[in-house]
């Protein structure tokens, strides 16, 4: 599962489905899908209240071309980034490696067209999806480095000239040297910042890793994931774009853009949040933004066994809190809180569970959230708070997904029954996360 979105005016909700392999096409329990390396972008009606009970296929990847090792470039292919723009059609962004480029589509709902927008550098994956009133948010993560400036480094950036709701013709594929930099079928790419390049007003880079008292590590990461605009009032043209670096350590930028008459963003200022609070962060992935205004950024790849922990992640976590870490501190959402002097507050919400997050997405109802888990025959999960506004508190579901209807390429679906996993509270849960830090 990556990328997840509701459809607010359409009360429509959409996953994008990276692969049809392993637990869903082995032949065995609820899921007996054909596979499909290409994958698949489901969709499912949402009820008044906010519940999803049913997803069915929208767009099916593919075909996978055993001989060649590849899917179909004139179809999506490991869809993950998805967003909805103004007209209710789906924007999605790949991350594949059976394409020569990710490409970044936009499937129009009313007629089943998909459209190419976008080539991205080559070794690269589009990232950062993000549709604010028609602005298209778009970032590069981890571009080839033998590519030619300035598609060499991981970017921040956004479409100018463009709105989301625009027509354009589809964009052919890229050969030769336009292969290695970014294209786009309209408009032009506003670079925002870069990883390693200094956020203006600030002594520090972009994708800077610091231990948890602000020491500056090696390196730099390369690795621009989610963006969480949070615009000023009910401007669309200024505010604060949050944006998620994933590596291990992880990190967050935040940086204040504004937009000027003739298009163009300006950034006035920023700094790398400090997450020093919260025993610091890892792979921050892909975000969202809340009804009430602030970022929730997720947490991926945080192993959940203590062996893998213990062969590929301690020696790297440990050196960021300056001492021994304790796995049981990541693998969360995490809320960003803009405050009025500038600074960013920080809630881990130990609550919602620990795994491989991949998004996170809440309701106008400020109650029910979705987000999904990402990696192999992972759990598909929903939150319900105690009180609207306030992930502090709440209970915790899994989605027991029950195949219907056929196993072809389009003829299947799945009911949903969602089963309790408990109810609890941030308090409660990060208790039991320290009585376990003697014993690192």
């Amino acid at each position: 599962q990556e990328g997840i979105i509701i459809d607010e005016a359409n009360m429509k909700f959409y996953m994008a489905v990276t692969r049809v392999r392993n637990g869903m096409s082995d032949g065995e329990g609820d899921m007996r899908l054909d596979e499909n390396r290409c994958g698949v972008i489901l969709v499912g009606d949402v009820s008044a209240d906010w519940n999803v009970s049913e997803l069915h296929p929208l767009i099916v990847g593919g075909p996978y071309d055993e001989a060649t090792e590849t899917c179909n470039p004139d179809n999506i292919s490991e869809p993950d980034n998805v967003f909805v723009d103004a007209n209710g059609d789906l924007w999605i962004y790949e991350d594949t490696d059976l394409h020569a480029n990710n490409l970044v589509w936009k499937y129009v709902v009313a007629t089943g067209e998909l459209m190419r927008f976008a080539s991205m550098p080559t070794g690269s994956e589009g990232t950062g999806l993000r549709i604010t009133g028609d602005t298209l948010f778009m970032n590069i993560q981890h571009p080839d480095e033998t590519n030619p400036a300035p598609w060499n480094l991981g970017t921040i950036g956004v479409v100018t000239g463009f709105a989301a709701t625009d027509s354009f013709e589809s964009l052919p594929l890229q050969e030769g040297d336009a292969a290695n930099t970014l294209v786009i079928a309209a408009g032009e790419y506003q670079v925002l910042g870069q990883g390693g390049n200094m956020i203006p007003g600030s002594d520090q880079p972009f994708g800077l890793l610091q231990t948890n008292s602000g020491a500056v590590m090696d390196g730099v990461c390369q690795n621009p994931d989610g963006n969480m605009f949070i615009p000023n009032g009910d401007s669309m043209t200024e505010g604060i774009l949050y944006t998620n670096w994933e590596c291990a350590p992880g990190g967050v930028s935040r940086i204040d853009i504004a937009q000027g008459a003739d298009g163009m963003w300006t950034v006035s200022g920023g700094y790398h949040v400090d997450f020093g609070s919260v025993n610091g962060v890892i792979y921050n992935c892909n975000a969202s933004v809340t009804p009430w205004g602030t970022g929730l950024t997720s947490e991926e790849d945080a192993p959940l066994d203590a062996a893998t922990w213990a062969e590929e992640y301690a020696e790297g976590m440990n050196a960021i809190v300056e001492g021994t870490a304790n796995p049981y501190d990541y693998g969360y959402n995490t809320e960003l809180i803009p405050n009025e002097d500038g600074t960013t507050s920080i809630i881990k919400h130990y609550v919602m569970g620990r795994r491989e997050n991949e998004q996170t997405w809440v309701a106008p109802d400020m109650q029910t959230v979705y987000f999904g888990d990402d990696g192999t025959d992972k759990i598909f999960y929903k939150f319900i708070a105690t009180t609207p506004g306030d992930l502090s508190a709440g209970t915790l579901y899994a989605a027991r997904l029950t195949q219907t209807g056929s196993n072809g390429t389009d003829d299947f679906g799945f009911t949903i029954e969602w089963i309790e996993l408990g109810t609890s509270d941030n308090a409660t849960v990060e208790a039991a996360v320290r009585a376990l830090d003697a014993g690192m």
